[in-house]
């Protein structure tokens, strides 16, 4: 509540104000955050009225909501200063810990550093507070740094003692969480997702607040797709957009009371410190140390955050009600516009100075999870839609959160990319590196397609070496090898294609995803080898089918083609080939739509003319690489350069359209170049 003043004037302020500051304490108890935010802003201007330490930490927490993340740490640290004043250690511990996270979402680790140095110091006065939940967190997140897996368990099992002895829902739901994902750091992948499961109930279920909501959805999504969950990532991501999708939120859901007191011993009669603390989540969209970059019309590149094909954005910043559009009017003149196609919600509040537009963001949590919709669209072959909506991501995310609009232009990229609009995907997987990201293995396998082996092969050698923890992130892993075994066996690397697929196998383990991957890139080494692929490549298709991903089953239809055409299995090799067509067309994925018609539309057995407008030398090439050759076998068989080895290449891979040997050596024999070289 405001302080009390002795002065006349000062003590009529200060009754004009309360009304207003018991309205927004009303207003966040029902979680309507915008409308607390421009009441607590106004009754912060108020020349002679001043906030309490709890009603700034309330204005921070709102202003976070209301999308002004500078006015959120300014008000934290307000906040900060009072708890202290007043001699208050857990209120004044709970506001350094938060400001050492929002400091350090910002990329300012050294600020960061010294607030959690605070907050341990306010709260060693009482260390069995529920707010010792969050330096436990902190310390558990802190030793998988440092690769200490028994002491991350033993602060998880700290949190959820401390949590359990609150009472409360929201951190008893978050140190289920936290526990799941040291379990999962350390490879006990079914311990870890059945607890996960637990705390993910209570989301589900609506026993949470809005902000521990928000949290354990992005926590939960980051972690399913690290862990290649596919499943729950398709599952909880559909609940996550329909809990973010506005207008939000609806009937008050963190109602007063709900939770239990905590025990006795306690010296303050506490509320939940988790309820009060809308702070954004930890789900991996943030890096410690990195730099904030804008992310405005400047950084945007066409079609994406700025493009209105794109999600209907045509401008990245908030703009007055438009004609037509429905308006939710709040107390005090607050006028709440929805988003829509002119962008996010915008307040008009009446104030000293006169109306003043201020732009809010009514869910925060909303781009974050979106980024994870996205990749699960992507992966189920929603293209249109999928990139649409890393449109939108890059409209709805706060400046703390930009990993998920770099996120937003690399899915973008990687979509255009196999659309076969290469430039385009050059210029998102530039804006992703932009915003921090390594733009890998989309870049390489860009490359590739380009021409441009030795690039694709550098950049994902660099991009394996930098993963500092291959299996806290298994998806990211299995990608960069799937890859690598691709850019592999386009070099004619065959013994580099096998390291890969070793280790690809090796991290498979229960994940369908990771098993149909390994598969894949199995079958693609054995056709290469001129081995028997069918059977990994079976499996590989069943696993994809089952996934409901059909970009990869088709093309793993492709390599199954090729393994049938070679085992005198025409009609089999045809069927496959249609079924791929068919897929790629639907799908937009224009080159392999070409390759997979031009391969049906070869005859085998017809050797007077060289398919696909190959000159006779390119003939020669192509059989060789269908051998099993490389670069430089090749020059040395047909007594010619590597480099114009590398030249015919190009020219083969473009006139056959194909963007890796293996796809080539699928075309020789689809049209009988490679039995010359076999020796049959």
């Amino acid at each position: 509540m405001a302080v009390p003043v002795d002065q006349a004037a000062g003590a009529v302020s200060t009754a004009s104000t309360a009304p207003a500051v018991e309205r927004a304490r009303d207003a966040a108890a029902r979680e309507s955050w915008a409308e607390a935010y421009t009441l607590l802003y106004e009754a912060d201007r108020h020349p002679s009225a001043a906030l309490g330490p709890d009603d700034l930490d309330l204005l921070a927490d709102a202003a976070w909501w209301a999308g002004h993340v500078d006015e959120s740490v300014a008000a934290r640290l307000r906040a900060q200063a009072g708890y202290v004043a007043a001699g208050d250690h857990r209120g004044a511990g709970h506001t350094a810990w938060w400001l050492y996270f929002e400091y350090r979402c910002l990329g300012r680790p050294a600020a960061a550093a010294g607030w959690l140095r605070r907050a341990r110091h306010h709260l060693e006065q009482d260390p069995d507070c529920p707010e010792q939940c969050y330096l436990a967190w902190t310390d558990a997140e802190e030793a998988q740094e440092h690769h200490d897996p028994g002491a991350a368990l033993a602060a998880a099992r700290r949190m959820n003692h401390l949590a359990g002895r609150s009472g409360s829902p929201d951190l008893i739901a978050l140190s289920r969480q936290a526990h799941a994902a040291v379990l999962l750091a350390n490879g006990r992948r079914r311990e870890g997702l059945s607890l996960l499961d637990d705390a993910m109930c209570s989301v589900m279920a609506g026993e949470l607040s809005g902000t521990f909501t928000g949290w354990l959805y992005c926590l939960a999504l980051t972690q399913c797709m690290e862990a290649a969950d596919f499943g729950r990532a398709v599952e909880w991501t559909h609940a996550a957009m329909t809990w973010c999708e506005p207008p939000w939120p609806p009937a008050s859901r963190a109602l007063a009371g709900r939770h239990p007191d905590p025990p006795p011993e306690h010296s303050r009669p506490a509320e939940d410190p988790g309820r009060r603390r809308p702070a954004r989540p930890p789900d991996g969209h943030d890096s410690p140390g990195r730099t904030p970059v804008r992310n405005g019309p400047d950084a945007a590149e066409p079609g994406l955050a700025a493009e209105p094909a794109l999600g209907g954005h045509d401008n990245p910043r908030p703009v007055p009600t438009g004609a037509g559009q429905a308006r939710r009017v709040g107390p005090t003149g607050l006028d709440l516009t929805p988003a829509g196609p002119a962008g996010p919600a915008v307040a008009v509040t009446e104030g000293a100075e006169g109306q003043r537009a201020v732009p809010l963001t009514d869910n925060p949590f909303r781009g974050l999870c979106r980024i994870h919709y996205v990749e699960v669209l992507d992966l189920l072959g929603a293209w249109t839609l999928a990139e649409a909506e890393a449109g939108r991501v890059c409209q709805e995310v706060l400046v703390d959160s930009l990993e998920a609009a770099a996120a937003a232009h690399y899915a973008a990229g990687e979509i255009r990319r196999r659309q076969g609009r290469l430039d385009e995907a050059a210029l998102s997987y530039a804006h992703a590196h932009e915003l921090g990201r390594i733009p890998q293995p989309g870049l390489a396998l860009l490359r590739l397609a380009q021409g441009k082996a030795d690039a694709a092969v550098t950049g994902l050698r660099l991009a394996l070496a930098c993963q500092s923890e291959p299996r806290h992130d298994l998806i990211c892993r299995a990608r960069l090898l799937a890859a690598q075994t691709e850019v592999a066996l386009a070099v004619g690397d065959v013994g580099g294609s096998a390291t890969a697929v070793a280790e690809l196998e090796a991290l498979a383990a229960d994940a369908t995803l990771l098993s149909a991957m390994a598969d894949t890139a199995r079958g693609a080494l054995a056709l290469a080898r001129q081995e028997p692929a069918q059977r990994p490549l079976r499996r590989a298709l069943a696993a994809w089918l089952e996934l409901r991903i059909p970009y990869d089953a088709a093309q793993v239809r492709m390599l199954l083609a090729a393994a049938d055409r070679a085992a005198g299995d025409e009609e089999a090799a045809r069927l496959e080939l249609a079924a791929a067509r068919a897929t790629f067309e639907r799908l937009g994925a224009a080159p392999d739509a070409r390759r997979a018609a031009a391969l049906l539309a070869g005859r085998p057995g017809t050797r007077g003319t060289l398919p696909g407008g190959l000159t006779s030398r390119e003939a020669e090439v192509l059989r060789l690489v269908a051998a099993g050759r490389t670069n430089k076998d090749i020059a040395r068989t047909l007594v010619i350069s590597e480099h114009t080895v590398a030249r015919h290449l190009n020219n083969i891979f473009a006139k056959l359209d194909v963007t890796s040997r293996a796809a080539a050596t699928a075309y020789a024999y689809a049209h009988d170049l490679a039995e010359v070289v076999s020796g049959k």
